[in-house]
């Protein structure tokens, strides 16, 4: 048994070094032609070779070309910036100017009203000289420069000078209807009531319609009956009227709303209201077959 496979393993062999002998033969019967192949490739190869380095030098030069221009226009963007910053700085420095000086006139409009005496020179001012002053300024209208409101409370409008004279309307904002929403309180709507609603939209809403209404509807309301117009007189005696609605409360009407928007109020506003409602801004009562919405924000 041993004898047959070493005999195996011998003819084995023995192939295999005939296979390698037919092998040289055939690669020594081609070694012309394949001389001249591996010549070949290996030109090509030289070719590629100076073809790479050319295209990689090409690429270094165009990489240098591109970082000298994104530093040149980083320069410049920073060049920019800066000189933004200092427009956006030197606008915001305008503003809280403006912004101390309407202030200023606000409170010396709401001291015209009190008996004060200034010392100028070492000599005593009376009070009615503060206040021709208060007139002089309130007959200048004192109107909101650069897009500032005044802000007062209800209780200091009503013994100002403003409730007594005919002057064009002022704007004012009341710091009792001074309020943002945030988002932590927005999140707090369930989810089917505010449907594709943003806390922006309804931050506008509450901006641009309701606080409105309230500001409008309190500084008409504390005029004195003598110096209003034509148009705000039966809208002052309703006013005046529901006051007795709800004492010691502020509120607002759906026709306080429809005639701030110039339309009935639509889905969109009741849903809007009924979110107010539910953060604790707004409350819902019914007085006399009339719907008021109480402001309830404590702040």
């Amino acid at each position: 048994m041993e004898n047959i496979e070493t005999l195996e393993e011998f003819v084995q062999q023995t192939q295999r070094k005939i296979d390698r002998l037919n092998d040289f033969i055939a690669l020594s019967l081609r070694q012309k032609n394949i001389t001249k192949e591996l010549r070949q490739i290996i030109d090509k190869a030289a070719n590629i070779k100076d073809t790479l380095i050319l295209a990689h030098q090409s690429m270094q030069e165009e990489m240098k070309k591109v970082q000298e221009d994104c530093e040149n226009v980083m320069s410049e963007m920073r060049k920019k910036q800066i000189v933004i910053m200092d427009y956006v700085i030197k606008e915001k420095q305008r503003k809280l100017r403006e912004a101390e000086e309407e202030q200023k006139k606000v409170q010396l409009l709401l001291s015209c009203g009190k008996s004060v005496k200034s010392v100028v020179g070492g000599s005593a001012v009376k009070s009615s000289a503060v206040k021709r002053l208060g007139t002089d300024m309130a007959s200048l209208n004192l109107n909101h420069v650069g897009g500032i409101t005044p802000r007062l409370k209800i209780s200091d409008y009503k013994n100002s000078p403003l409730v007594k004279k005919k002057i064009a309307p002022i704007p004012i904002l009341f710091a009792e209807f001074d309020v943002h929403i945030t988002q932590q309180q927005f999140d707090k709507i369930p989810k089917y009531m505010c449907g594709r609603e943003t806390v922006d939209q309804l931050n506008g809403f509450l901006e641009s319609v309701i606080i409105p209404c309230f500001n409008e509807k309190y500084q008409l309301i504390h005029k004195q009956r003598n110096i209003l117009r034509s148009n705000d007189l039966e809208l002052w005696k309703m006013y005046n009227e529901q006051a007795s609605y709800l004492p010691g409360k502020y509120f607002i009407t759906p026709g306080d709303i429809g005639r701030h928007q110039n339309k009935m109020l639509d889905k969109k506003t009741q849903n809007r209201l009924t979110m107010l409602r539910h953060i604790g801004i707004l409350q819902e009562q019914r007085v006399k077959q009339t719907v008021c919405y109480v402001w309830s924000h404590n702040g």
